[in-house]
């Protein structure tokens, strides 16, 4: 067994028992740390001021700048393949276990990073937010159709496919411009209001895409057959 071998399994085994043993692993990082402090403290005089140890955000903005600046794209794919290849020799259930682990003993830690960094870029985050809305209208468009009325992705396409893109009673595409926006409307989803009475629906009981004006025209005769017929009969009585 070569030099080389010999430091792969030793580093393989100090990996697996970290891994393992994060609480063990956090305290003999402590030690370390109080030990490089107190010896922080012995300074000489003519050595000035100790500065003062860079914080955990610190110490990981400094990680990502030096792989920025020295980890190019073929290193970086080089290293990220040899983690794939290591995190494969332990067992799933081995993993699985160490990342509960951590995540119970960092959760609080965790969440208060995630509060200060909400607090210090609400403007950057919300233009991040709007930027990425504009750029993918759809996704909110199907989120909206999921919650109100319980299709499910590409349930609408499917739908709208099926139809011709053109309204399931006229026949026609909708000719709708949002006032707020100016693009051009989307086919209404239907539902029969007698399952489920108001503006949303279980999913079960959609019945087509409609356009705006159809829409408007089944809500203002209530869905109600007996008021269509009757409507029907009026009109061919007054073409007569």
């Amino acid at each position: 067994m070569t030099a080389d071998e010999q430091r792969a399994i030793w580093r393989e085994r100090t990996r697996r028992w970290r891994a393992l043993n994060p609480d063990k692993n956090r305290e003999v990082a402590q030690r370390a740390m109080a030990k490089y402090l107190g010896a922080e403290k012995e300074r000489h005089p003519r050595q000035g001021p100790a500065k003062p140890s860079p914080t955990p955000e610190e110490v990981r903005e400094q990680q990502r700048a030096w792989k920025d600046a020295n980890l190019t794209l073929e290193r970086r794919t080089r290293y990220n393949a040899r983690n794939r290849e290591q995190r494969a020799t332990i067992p799933a259930e081995d993993r699985a276990a160490a990342r509960r682990v951590r995540y119970e003993a960092r959760r609080e830690q965790e969440a208060a990073a995630a509060r200060r960094y909400r607090e210090t870029h609400l403007e950057e985050q919300k233009a991040v937010r709007t930027a990425y809305r504009k750029a993918h209208p759809e996704i909110k468009r199907s989120a909206k159709r999921r919650a109100r009325y319980g299709l499910a992705a590409g349930q609408y396409e499917a739908m709208f496919e099926a139809q011709g893109g053109v309204c399931a009673i006229c026949r026609k595409p909708e000719t709708q411009v949002d006032k707020v926006s100016g693009v051009l409307c989307s086919l209404g989803v239907d539902h029969d209001h007698g399952c489920c009475p108001g503006d949303r629906a279980c999913g079960k009981c959609v019945r087509g895409l409609l356009c705006m004006s159809c829409n408007h025209g089944l809500g203002r005769f209530g869905d109600d057959p007996a008021l269509l017929t009757a409507a029907i009969d009026y009109l061919l009585k007054g073409a007569a």
